[in-house]
């Protein structure tokens, strides 16, 4: 798996993502998570998501009068 976090830095500085030579697995990269056998920055980013979703749907069941009361 090629490193998310340095596709993101190509993308920033527009440079050709094919340049990409690093890989997870081959470097033992810090972030590479073994038991799932992936990034834990893209499993981050899913897990962001979903709670994102989550709370929306909180959001959505809370009456107007009470957002925001402990």
């Amino acid at each position: 798996m090629k490193c998310p976090l340095l596709a993101i830095a190509c993308a920033a500085s527009q440079l050709p993502i094919e340049k990409l030579t690093d890989d997870c697995l081959k470097e033992e990269c810090a972030w590479w998570h073994g038991r799932e056998a992936e990034c834990s920055i893209s499993s981050l980013a899913r897990d962001i998501k979903v709670i994102k979703s989550s709370l929306y749907a909180i959001e959505a069941k809370t009456p107007y009068g009470q957002k925001g009361a402990h």
